[in-house]
């Protein structure tokens, strides 16, 4: 038998292999020599080249530690004492012994695996004081914590994003978004908590009584340019005298706030138109900065009396408007465009919707304040998707104000708790408001009345600034005393608060 890499040692290996053939079994005959190329077989049992080589010669390797198909071959025959085998078994046993041995004899793999191994120690992190076992097993671990730890920081990362999102729109639309109208006096009290219902519960009842005994009538209007529709109720007095009264956000003409300043106008001799729903001809239902259109429409309506239902036209200045927290912006946008308004009253104050819009950020995420820039921008987004309109271009009065006419009369009014939720930084907003009635003639602010809400305190009357239910007395005596001079109405205020004793 001839040995392949004996062959090799001495540098004169042949390119083929001469095997005995036989029939591979015990006693079988030879019947010649059979030539099997050598790269057939032994393509893969190479030598490495010596790193100190000379020329191109090979340094010969001891078979003892050198594994090779032939060595593998010839230790088979010594065991096994068989006689020489067929062409067929012998070509599978090189094949199947080159496969096997193919990544422990190819030494550029060996080269790639040592390099590996070497690139993984150098990212070890416990190489420097563990055994190699202990040290493979602990990085292993740590790679382990490592990749869990980011999968949770970018859930984490998911979920700020979306409670940015989340947050920002909900405090968005709770700054634009109204709600649905109510059809009955039942619903007064609905925005109310429980603990005020309760309070106010005989109060509201008096209303309806008055209502039921002096009347009143459901008319319609036209509103200014856009010339649309809007329903409003109309409780008459015994004066010429006439007010408008605004809704606030999310209420409606039946609401609590909206019926007592009716029902206290009346008491004075006033008459008083209260729009039912400002929503229902808004274009876009979101866009309460836009209401100062139907406001007009309302006020056209009250002055001239076109439909002979309400006793006839009265002069101008004779007709003032009320409005509560967001209605009042807009009351204070119509005041401004329409010189002829003499008079209006705003219960909450809401003059600056963009130091609105930063006041409730604040209050809302005053626990992260380093984050509170990027609310606010969710927050403007959110906004100026609901109102169609950027919120620059509609934040501020003080340029309406500084346009209107001064040759007629101009008095504002205002009242607010100082303990007001709707309103977060109501100060700002009442000193952002005598900032612009600078312009105005130097006797404008007749009124600028600020209490502490003596209502229920629990969390349920988180809102704190019904008024005109927890201090029904001076509320009344406010608006007596500020629509008497205003309007120029003989009436006695004290006797109207006699009734208000008297229930």
């Amino acid at each position: 038998m001839w040995c392949y890499d004996c062959s090799i040692s001495r540098g004169d290996a042949a390119t083929n292999l001469d095997v005995v053939p036989g029939d591979g079994t015990s006693g079988g005959k030879n019947s010649g020599i059979s030539t099997i190329p050598v790269d057939l077989g032994l393509k893969e049992a190479k030598l490495k080249k010596s790193n100190s080589k000379k020329g191109d010669e090979f340094e010969a390797m001891d078979p003892k530690t050198y594994s090779s198909p032939t060595h593998e071959l010839l230790k088979m025959k010594v065991e096994t004492g068989r006689g020489p085998m067929s062409n067929e078994t012998f070509r599978a046993l090189i094949k199947s012994t080159t496969m096997r041995d193919t990544k422990l004899q190819d030494p550029e793999l060996v080269v790639e695996q040592v390099d590996l191994n070497g690139d993984l120690r150098r990212w070890s992190c416990t190489r420097c004081c563990l055994e190699e076992a202990d040290s493979e097993r602990c990085d292993r671990s740590l790679w382990s914590w490592a990749l869990r730890f980011l999968c949770f920081l970018v859930l984490c990362t998911l979920s700020f994003i979306t409670m940015v999102a989340v947050l920002g729109n909900q405090v968005g639309d709770e700054l634009t978004i109204e709600v649905g109208t109510p059809d009955n006096l039942v619903d007064a009290l609905r925005a109310e908590c429980v603990d005020l219902q309760r309070q106010a519960t005989a109060f509201i009842g008096a209303i309806e009584e008055y209502n039921r005994q002096q009347g009143f009538r459901q008319v319609t209007f036209t509103t200014r340019e856009r010339q649309k529709q809007a329903s409003a109720m109309y409780l008459p007095s015994t004066g010429p005298a006439r007010v408008v009264v605004v809704h606030g956000r999310r209420q409606h003409g039946l609401s609590s706030s909206a019926q007592t300043a009716g029902y206290l106008l009346r008491l004075m001799g006033i008459s008083s138109l209260i729009i039912t729903d400002l929503t229902s001809v808004r274009e876009n239902v979101s866009d309460w900065l836009a209401d100062e259109l139907t406001i007009l429409g309302a006020w056209d309506y009250v002055v001239a009396d076109p439909d002979s239902l309400l006793g006839g036209a009265v002069n101008p200045q004779e007709v003032g408007l009320i409005g509560f927290d967001f209605g009042g912006f807009s009351v204070q946008r119509a005041f401004a465009q329409e010189p002829q308004i003499p008079a209006i009253l705003l219960d909450g104050v809401v003059h600056n919707f963009k130091v609105l819009m930063n006041a409730k950020v604040q209050e809302v995420f005053e626990l992260v304040p380093g984050l509170q820039p990027l609310f606010t921008s969710q927050v403007q987004s959110r906004c100026e998707l609901n109102l169609q309109k950027r919120v620059d271009e509609v934040s501020s009065l003080a340029d309406d104000f500084a346009q209107r006419s001064t040759a007629n009369k101009s008095y504002i009014g205002m009242m607010r708790s100082s303990e007001d939720a709707v309103i977060p930084d109501g100060a700002t907003q009442a000193a952002e408001l005598r900032l612009s009635a600078q312009s105005l003639p130097s006797d404008s602010i007749l009124l600028d009345w600020t209490t502490t809400f003596s209502g229920p305190k629990s969390d349920a009357c988180w809102e704190q600034r019904a008024l005109h239910l927890s201090r029904t007395q001076e509320y009344q005596t406010q608006l007596c005393a500020f629509f008497s001079r205003a309007l120029e109405v003989r009436v006695n205020c004290t006797a109207v608060g006699f009734a208000l004793d008297a229930l």
